[in-house]
C-alpha cells in the first residue's frame, strides 16, 4: 500500500512539472511593449533608448526583464546604463592680500589693496575675522589700467548670524574687471552684540508681599570690527567630470499623519518604482530646523518592516533678507513603491506639508546601430533572466567616450503573443507561485489517496485470529 502511494505521488509531481512549462509557453514572456523610433544615427554608431516611469513600474530590480527587438523580432544586444552628461568644473584658489593700507574715515574704514605682478586676476575677496554675530556693509572700488576708478561692488553684506542659526557669509564676489588695485570701504567700525544675560530689577512693597515695579535691562556690547586678514580668490574652469542626469519624478500619492505621542509627522509616499536618490518636501513654514528620517519597506517573513536608509535635518530660514532652505534628504539609489518620511517636531508646531518632490537617476538601453536596429522595447516578465550578449564593441565605444544618438520611445501597449522566450524550467521551479501551486496540488492529491487507502483498508476481511 505504501509503495502504491509513493508511485501515485511521484506521478502527480511529474505531471505538474510538465504542465507548468506548457501553460507558461501559451502566454507572452513580456507584458508590455513600446515602439522605438530612430532619428539621425549618430556618427558613433550607437543608439540610446531611454527608459521611463512606465518601464520602471513594470520591471524588476537591475532590469533582467528588458529587451530590445529588431524588425524581425530578434533580440538586439544592448547594455543598460545611467544617463549622464559632461559637466565643466571650476577650481578655486586663494591667496592673502599683502601690504594692506588702512585709513579711518568719517563713514568707517578705508582699506587699499594692490595685487602683485604675478597674482592672477581675482574673482572675489573674503574677510577673515574672529567675530561672531555681526553684519557689515562693504563697498569695493577698483582702479583700471588707465587709472580710472570704477565701482565694482556698491553695497555688499557680510555677516555672521550664529546667535540665531549656523549661517554666515564672508565672501564678496567681484564682477569681471581688469583692476590691479582696490579700495574697500567698511561703513562701520564696530559690531554691536546683545548680551545673553538679562538684568532684572524689582521694587517690592514693605514686607515684600507685593511687587511695585519691575525693570529688565539688556547689555549691549560694542566691539571693534576686527579683521585678521583679507584674501583674494579666483575661479578657473579646468576640467570636465561625468555626472549622472538628475531626473524629476512625479509622486503618485502622499498622505500626512501626526503622532502626538511621539511628536512626529509621517509622510507616506507612493511612487512608480523609479530609481530615486532624494525626496524633498514643500512647505510654507519659515525659520525651522527639524530632524528627519527616510524609511523603506522590507519583507521579513510574512511581515513588512520599515528600515531607515537616510537621516538628517530639514531647514528653512528667512531673516533680514537672507533666504536659505534645505528641504531634501538624499540616500543611496532605491526602487520601491512606498517610502516614509518621518519628521520630528518635538514641542514645536508640526509643519504644514504642501507637497513632496522625488528625484533620482535615469537609465537608458544602449546598442549598436548596426547590423540590426532596435524597433521595439519589450519589458515586464516574472521569469526572465539576464541576457548574455557579446558587449565588447559597446564597452570599447564607452571607453572612447562616444556619445549615442537618443531614440524616441512611443506609447505603452500590451505585448503581442509573439514576444515569447524559451521555457525557463529553473525559473519556474524557483518561482514562488509555481511552488505554491505544486504544494497545493500535492496536498490535495495526497488527501484523496489517503481517503481511498482508508476505504480499502476498511473493506479488507478480518484475520483468522479475529484481530482487527
Amino acid at each position: 500500500m505504501l509503495s502504491f502511494l509513493v508511485r501515485r505521488t511521484g506521478c502527480c509531481v511529474l505531471t505538474l512539472l510538465l504542465c507548468c512549462p506548457l501553460m507558461a509557453a501559451d502566454t507572452p514572456a513580456f507584458r508590455w511593449q513600446k515602439p522605438v523610433t530612430l532619428g539621425e544615427t549618430s556618427k558613433s554608431g550607437l543608439i540610446a533608448v531611454p527608459l521611463d516611469s512606465q518601464v520602471y513600474s513594470s520591471t524588476r530590480d537591475a532590469f533582467p526583464d528588458v529587451r530590445l527587438l529588431d524588425a524581425e523580432g530578434q533580440s538586439v544586444p544592448f547594455l543598460i546604463r545611467k544617463q549622464s552628461f559632461q559637466e565643466e568644473r571650476t577650481t578655486r584658489g586663494s591667496w592673502i592680500a599683502r601690504n594692506p593700507e588702512l585709513k579711518p574715515t568719517e563713514q568707517g574704514l578705508e582699506i587699499r589693496l594692490t595685487l602683485d605682478k604675478d597674482d592672477p586676476q581675482p574673482t572675489g575677496l573674503s574677510f577673515v575675522t574672529p567675530l561672531k554675530s555681526f553684519d557689515q556693509r562693504v563697498e569695493v572700488h577698483g582702479t583700471e589700467p588707465d587709472q580710472t576708478e570704477v565701482v565694482l561692488v556698491k553695497d555688499a553684506l557680510i555677516f555672521d548670524y550664529s546667535q540665531f542659526m549656523p549661517i554666515s557669509r564672508l565672501d564678496v564676489p567681484l564682477p569681471a574687471n581688469r583692476c590691479r588695485s582696490f579700495r574697500i570701504n567698511l561703513k562701520t567700525l564696530t559690531a554691536d552684540q546683545e548680551s545673553d544675560v538679562l538684568q532684572l530689577t524689582r521694587l517690592m512693597s514693605e514686607g515684600g508681599a507685593k511687587e511695585i515695579q519691575r525693570e529688565e535691562c539688556t547689555t549691549i556690547q560694542r566691539r571693534a570690527f576686527r579683521i585678521e586678514r583679507i584674501e583674494f580668490w579666483s575661479e578657473s574652469k579646468k576640467f570636465f567630470v561625468k555626472k549622472d542626469v538628475e531626473a524629476k519624478y512625479a509622486v503618485s500619492k502622499f498622505e500626512v499623519s501626526e503622532d502626538l505621542e511621539k511628536h512626529e509627522t509621517t509622510i507616506s509616499v507612493t511612487s512608480r518604482r523609479e530609481p530615486l536618490t532624494e525626496l524633498s518636501i514643500e512647505t510654507d513654514h519659515n525659520n525651522f530646523r527639524r530632524a528627519v528620517q527616510v524609511l523603506v519597506p522590507k519583507l521579513s517573513g510574512v511581515r513588512t518592516e520599515w528600515h531607515e536608509i537616510a537621516s538628517g535635518s530639514l531647514s528653512k530660514f528667512e531673516i533680514a533678507g537672507i533666504r536659505e532652505e534645505r528641504l531634501k534628504v538624499s540616500f543611496p539609489e532605491q526602487r520601491h513603491e512606498s517610502y516614509r518620511i518621518v519628521i520630528s517636531h518635538g514641542d514645536s508646531r508640526p509643519l504644514a506639508i504642501n507637497g513632496v518632490v522625488a528625484a533620482g537617476v535615469a537609465y537608458e538601453a544602449v546598442c549598436l546601430a548596426e547590423p540590426a536596429k532596435p524597433q521595439t522595447l519589450v519589458y515586464g516578465a516574472d521569469l526572465a533572466e539576464f541576457p548574455k550578449y557579446d558587449l565588447a564593441a559597446l564597452q570599447l565605444a564607452f571607453e572612447r567616450g562616444l556619445e549615442p544618438a537618443v531614440a524616441k520611445v512611443g506609447d505603452q501597449a500590451e505585448a503581442t503573443p509573439a514576444q515569447k522566450m524559451p521555457v525557463n524550467v529553473r525559473g519556474l521551479i524557483n518561482n514562488p507561485v509555481v511552488i505554491g501551486a505544486v504544494v497545493c496540488g500535492l496536498v490535495g492529491l495526497l488527501s484523496i489517496s489517503l481517503m481511498k487507502a482508508g476505504r480499502r483498508l476498511a473493506e479488507l476481511p478480518p484475520s483468522e485470529s479475529g484481530d482487527d
